[in-house]
């Protein structure tokens, strides 16, 4: 480091470019409203089936249900997580 000033330094840092590490792009997840399901744990499903199985159908108020299907049209599986309440919810800004 190179001091010039009281309080201003310089410091040089390489500026070699570094390679973009690879990551894997086959985990999918959902974030949605569900009629029903089990919270806070992951479930592995592999088709609209097991889908509607687990978390229910399609509801008036929430696309979950449609993205899944047009996911799983596609011949993709999906990891789904359920988060929230089934009795009450919130909207952003809600206190408790």
């Amino acid at each position: 480091m190179e001091f010039l000033h009281p309080g201003v330094f310089v410091q040089e840092v390489s500026g070699g470019v570094q390679p973009i590490e690879g990551v894997s792009t086959s985990t999918t997840g959902f974030i949605g409203k569900a009629a029903q399901g089990q919270l806070n744990v992951a479930q592995m499903v592999t088709s609209f089936t097991a889908f509607q199985s687990q978390y229910g159908g399609f509801l008036t108020d929430g696309y979950l249900a449609h993205a899944a299907l047009a996911f799983f049209n596609n011949g993709r599986p999906a990891t789904l997580c359920g988060a929230g309440g089934s009795q009450r919810h919130h909207r952003i800004g809600d206190p408790g």
